[in-house]
């Protein structure tokens, strides 16, 4: 199971917590991220169960770091020209009618374009506005 398959279904089964069953937790806990069940364990499988506690841990500071302050799930990842990482997450919904009106609009101008530009060119000029508002 990939990390952030795991991460995600470690803190959604924390966030639906719904006993105090402590063997019941670490047996659940255990297999999500292990994908082994804890009686089929072995003693390779505790190292991997600390690596991914570990890498849960490590994604959970790094979103309170980085201050998911709007209460964002959606993560943006883009590596720039110089290959530094920009990272940002933020709330997807945009149900909002000035959020659609912009979105419409960004459509409707690449369409505009045609065929006078390439879609990597039209992804290159994407990114590099997204890489100013996300710095």
């Amino acid at each position: 199971m990939s990390n952030s398959r795991a991460e995600s279904e470690f803190l959604n089964y924390l966030e639906k917590l719904s006993t105090n069953d402590e063997g019941e937790i670490v047996s659940a806990l255990s297999y999500i991220l292990s994908g082994v069940y804890l009686e089929d364990w072995n003693d390779t499988n505790f190292v991997e169960f600390q690596e991914k506690l570990h890498a849960v841990k490590a994604e959970v500071e790094k979103l309170e770091e980085h201050g998911k302050d709007a209460g964002g799930s959606s993560r943006i990842l883009l590596t720039d020209q110089n290959g530094n990482a920009i990272e940002k997450y933020y709330n997807a919904d945009i149900s909002d009618t000035t959020s659609l009106y912009l979105k419409n609009m960004l459509e409707e101008a690449l369409e505009d374009f045609g065929n006078t530009l390439e879609t990597n060119q039209k992804v290159a000029v994407l990114v590099q506005t997204l890489e100013g508002l996300l710095q």
